[in-house]
């Protein structure tokens, strides 16, 4: 297989993305030799985007867990687009202002800048450096490497989007509160409880990139810390639980917590209000499938009173929502019911966000790259079966066409249960996606299921959440909106 690629270029010869810091836009030509001895050519479009760190930041000695609170865009853009009132409009037509901004959630993050560590040969020393400047920034701590520990990394975005996410856990034992006097917008601290409220609510306020570090918590850690905790606080004696009214109280202060979000109501000031969007297009070929924007938003008010102007380059699908569909085979009794059904896909973005790289030493622009000095599997992902409603097609018929098109399934639409709506993509970029489910047989399954198989379009795993998270086994890495999913269609292994 061959790999050509250039730069798409606007009509007047400039590169389309000329004046965007983060979004460059390819043309990607892949050439490979066919089992009939053919050479079969296809081109694609490729958005490489910045690679991110995560930080789960948890205060052992308080029992809280450190978050940012932060509008995000692609959110925002998603739910005020699928409005009525602005079905089929440009997004550089729509009123922003008159709309409610959307708020979320997220982890300390931060953008891998790897020009400003060159000297650095590996990418695990650049993201770790990376996540202990995010810290700083976010909390005023200085803390060091051996505080981290190393969860996960993924490759996020979808369709021609590409880009590493490096999650980490960072635990404070013995720090002071001096986090609380850092003045920042943004800061607020959780609870367990109102974690565990947030994990299973229905609106979509954080990416699944941090879904899976708190889930990853939740099983790994949430037992030890607890059994910890209580031999510390307790006498010689026996434990003593705390009483039934504690724990609603307990409860009562989550909820309190998460009123407080949605209220805007930060640790530190309240939340500047969002006060205009304006939104330049950059010009992409009509055959494109997405649209690249960048986004200014001003905001006005909030601790020191003065307004602020953003800048910051998305990319927004003709259809923002993505439909997704997991379905789990119970063809074989009791033993098929830990089978669920993925779709294997052809990824050239997977391809480059595991090399990481476009450009050679020098940084400039590397045109010579050969896919076959790189594993096949390289180019592939496993994901939940997804896609986009057609013109006047609903979210139900869609999901079926869906199922019937990638994994092989007739889906009734008695047996089709919508789960709940997610975000995909890092903390400022994503996709909204609405998550459905359904259990299937045999008698669901399309003739020729076996051979879909056997091609490797469709991958059937195992799973089971407290010993997966943390520790993927397979060859190409389950993205983390598949464990968020995996773990919100069961019932039985709910937090």
């Amino acid at each position: 297989m061959s790999i050509c690629f250039w730069r798409s270029e606007s009509k007047s010869g400039l590169p389309m993305n000329n004046q965007t810091r983060s979004l460059k836009t390819f043309k990607l030509n892949l050439k490979k030799n066919c089992d009939c001895k053919r050479e079969e050519s296809v081109d694609f479009t490729l958005t490489p985007q910045l690679d991110t760190v995560s930080v789960l930041v948890y205060h052992r000695g308080n029992r809280e867990f450190l978050l940012l609170k932060d509008f995000r865009p692609a959110v925002y853009v998603s739910r005020v687009s699928e409005l009525p009132e602005n079905k089929g409009k440009d997004l550089r037509d729509i009123d922003w202002a008159k709309h409610e901004e959307a708020i979320g959630v997220r982890l300390c993050t931060e953008s891998i800048d790897y020009t400003q560590y060159h000297e650095l040969q590996d990418i695990k020393t650049t993201a770790e450096m990376t996540a202990l400047k995010a810290i700083k920034a976010d909390f005023g701590m200085e803390l060091k490497q051996d505080h981290l520990q190393h969860i996960d990394t993924f490759i996020t975005g979808l369709d021609g989007f590409s880009a590493h996410c490096f999650i980490y856990y960072a635990e404070l034992k013995n720090e002071s509160n001096a986090w609380r006097s850092k003045e920042s917008l943004h800061k607020i601290s959780l609870n367990e409880e109102a974690v565990h409220i947030l994990l299973n609510s229905g609106a979509p306020l954080i990416s699944t990139s941090d879904y899976y570090a708190l889930l990853w918590w939740w099983f790994t850690k949430r037992e030890a810390i607890s059994k910890t905790w209580w031999s510390r606080i307790s006498t010689k004696k026996a434990v003593v639980l705390p009483e039934a009214e504690e724990d609603t109280n307990a409860a009562e202060r989550a909820k309190t917590m998460l009123e407080t979000i949605n209220k805007l109501n930060y640790l530190n000031g309240d939340q500047p209000k969002l006060d205009d969007i304006r939104l330049r297009k950059i010009s992409q070929p009509a055959t494109c499938i997405n649209s690249t924007y960048t986004m200014h938003f001003d905001t006005v008010g909030g601790h020191s009173g003065n307004g602020t102007t953003k800048a910051l380059d998305m990319v927004s699908p003709r259809r923002v929502d993505t439909l997704s569909i997991l379905i789990r085979d119970i063809s074989d009794g009791e033993k098929g019911r830990d089978e669920f059904v993925l779709a294997r896909r052809f990824r050239p973005a997977a391809f480059f966000a595991r090399l990481g790289t476009f450009k050679d030493k020098s940084g400039r622009l590397n045109t010579n790259l050969k896919a076959s000095m790189h594993p096949p599997d390289w180019w592939y992902t496993i994901e939940l079966a997804s896609g986009m409603a057609l013109l006047n097609e609903s979210d139900d018929d869609a999901v079926i066409r869906i199922a019937a098109a990638q994994l092989g399934y007739r889906i009734p639409k008695g047996k089709l249960e919508f789960v709940r709506k997610l975000v995909i993509g890092s903390s400022l970029l994503g996709d909204s996606v609405h998550l459905y489910y359904a259990e299937c047989g045999k008698e669901d399954q399309i003739e020729g299921q076996e051979n879909r198989e056997k091609e490797e379009g469709v991958v059937k795993v195992k799973y089971t959440a407290r010993y997966m998270l943390g520790k993927q086994e397979f060859t190409q890495p389950l993205p983390p909106s598949v464990f968020v999913a995996l773990h919100l269609a069961l019932n039985d292994n709910r937090l």
